[in-house]
């Protein structure tokens, strides 16, 4: 078959299963005058046509059946119809976690999307992940681009994810390791970037889920994301701020300085003739460095409370300006 998507299709209100695939089909999925067609559709494929334009949101955004994953009549739907006389029986196939099956019936829970195989184009729409009994979604093989919406974390029954062979840039979104029913995955062949997400599922995924994404980096690709793309724990969120505002480098540079002013008051000190306060200066000194190398081991690993650290190496540096000035005053006496 050839031609534009049929239209009149929507006119079957009840329809719950449309293949289209392997044809040659073309141009955009059209323009519905119904205001929610294929409300009752569970399986949706026009693979392997040549379809072109932007993904159908008008229909994805009434899939209703894709929707709930509460089904009031749980049983097998029937792929054949009956007369008096005869009974015609026919098979659908779907491809199911990279094979293809064969259905004379299927359950009511089966929903599937595929448009793989066509030129599709433009962005991945956010509705999609309003379709969360959603098992298969495969959109393949087109010329999609923009990054993976975040709402196909939403997918809690999704089976099958194959976004391979586009032009999709950006992160993979963390959201999508809330997939926990993800079996096959595939991503790869696009233009994505940053550090693989883990968790979960995540966890089990090969590089064939990656392959040709070459601004990929971490498990289980052999590229080492390094500290470009390190990921912070839960316990060192807070302390961001902490480390931008407070870098290693100012406190060498005040603790440099402390040293050139130790140096000068102690040479002071000593011609005034008084060797015995230059000793105890020395000796606070080295207990003012001790505890600073003690702290800046701590904090090196484990990076805790980085509010309450500014607060206390504030207070010694508070304590050193008090010291200097009592040595100061000793000098004047």
């Amino acid at each position: 078959m050839n031609g534009t998507f049929p239209t009149w299709l929507e006119d079957l209100t009840e329809i719950k299963v449309l293949i289209l695939k392997s044809n040659q089909f073309f141009g955009p999925v059209g323009i519905f005058k119904a205001d929610n067609p294929f409300m009752n559709l569970q399986i949706f494929d026009l693979s392997n046509n040549k379809f072109s334009g932007v993904l159908p949101t008008r229909i994805l955004e009434n899939f209703r059946s894709m929707m709930s994953r509460n089904k009031s009549e749980m049983g097998a739907l029937y792929m054949g119809w009956y007369s008096d006389n005869a009974h015609y029986q026919d098979l659908i196939s779907i491809v199911m976690k990279g094979q293809e099956i064969e259905f004379t019936r299927i359950l009511t829970t089966l929903t599937t999307i595929d448009l793989s195989s066509n030129n599709f184009s433009g962005e991945i729409p956010e509705v999609i992940g309003n379709l969360v009994a959603l098992r298969l979604l495969n959109l393949s093989h087109n010329r999609l681009s923009g990054h993976i919406p975040s709402t196909i974390g939403n997918l809690s029954s999704l089976e099958t994810l194959d976004l391979s062979f586009n032009q999709i840039d950006g992160e993979i979104p963390w959201q999508l390791t809330n997939l926990t029913s993800l079996e096959v995955l595939n991503l790869s062949e696009n233009h994505l970037v940053g550090r693989i997400p883990l968790g979960l599922q995540f966890n089990t995924f090969s590089n064939d889920s990656y392959q040709g994404n070459l601004g990929l980096c971490g498990f289980p690709l052999t590229k080492n994301c390094g500290e470009a793309y390190q990921v912070p724990s839960l316990q060192e969120e807070d302390s961001d701020n902490f480390s931008s505002e407070f870098t290693w480098k100012s406190v060498i540079v005040g603790y440099g300085c402390g040293i050139v002013l130790g140096v000068a008051v102690g040479t002071l000190m000593f011609l005034s003739g008084k060797p015995e306060q230059l000793v105890w200066f020395i000796e606070e000194e080295i207990r003012q460095c001790a505890r600073f190398l003690c702290w800046k081991n701590q904090v090196y690993r484990q990076f805790k409370r980085p509010r309450q650290d500014v607060t206390r190496i504030g207070a010694q540096h508070t304590n050193r300006n008090q010291m200097h000035m009592r040595v100061m005053d000793v000098m004047e006496e």
